[in-house]
């Protein structure tokens, strides 16, 4: 019952909830491997895991319109992680020595107050888009900023980061080790039509219930002055 447990212990773990030791061989250990891997994507997609969550700063240069996304991550160890944009992501801007909140979404409304094209740029940023995707060709993951900044400044993504890879059997798993096997040895076990699959599905939706509501939450509000 553990974080960072190695894919091949997982895959142990799941043989042996789902009584298959039998059957293993190189496309059954595959199989689960894939399993394994995409049940930890669509929990890492679904729910917010404290232990996941990193801010990521950009540093955007006057007169600078798009930026490329900022991978280096806040643990101070240099990690380079992409920011998980399928969670709730908040961004903010360093301005005058505060964090201020940034709003999303930059179009004509922006441009008719304040056009980079035309020559007008002003403090602080203010608003933020996506402007290229992962898969593009050039200039891919890139973000714009409106306005176009006079001075430097410090753009702040602050959410959840992506998932370590999990494909070798080395590779350890970002999230809890019961709530991966107990989900997948429940689809597994249903998809062969066996009466277990229920429980183990059951105890997994309990595990996750258990492991969510232990985890700490930022529920106290700073108040200056008190």
């Amino acid at each position: 019952m553990a974080r960072g447990t190695t894919l091949v212990n997982l895959r142990n773990m799941l043989l042996a909830e789902i009584g298959d030791y039998a059957s293993s061989n190189t496309t059954r250990t595959g199989e689960l491997n894939t399993l394994l891997s995409n049940k930890q994507k669509w929990l890492a997609s679904e729910y917010s895991w404290p232990f996941l969550e990193q801010f990521w700063d950009a540093s955007i240069a006057a007169g600078l319109q798009y930026v490329p996304f900022p991978t280096v991550d806040d643990s101070g160890l240099g990690a380079t992680t992409a920011i998980n944009f399928e969670r709730p992501v908040k961004v903010e801007v360093f301005w005058n020595n505060v964090y201020d909140d940034m709003d999303y979404g930059i179009g004509a409304d922006q441009y008719n107050w304040m056009n980079n094209a035309l020559g007008q740029q002003t403090d602080p940023i203010q608003r933020w888009r996506f402007r290229s995707n992962t898969a593009e060709a050039a200039n891919a993951d890139t973000f714009e900023v409106w306005p176009v900044p006079v001075t430097p400044q410090t753009v702040r993504f602050t959410g959840q980061r992506t998932l370590v890879s999990l494909v070798n059997d080395s590779d350890k798993a970002d999230l809890d080790d019961m709530l991966l096997v107990y989900f997948v040895a429940g689809e597994v076990l249903l998809r062969s039509k066996q009466a277990d699959g229920q429980l183990k599905l059951a105890m997994a939706k309990q595990r996750l219930e258990k492991l969510r509501s232990a985890y700490p939450t930022n529920t106290r509000e700073l108040v200056l002055g008190q």
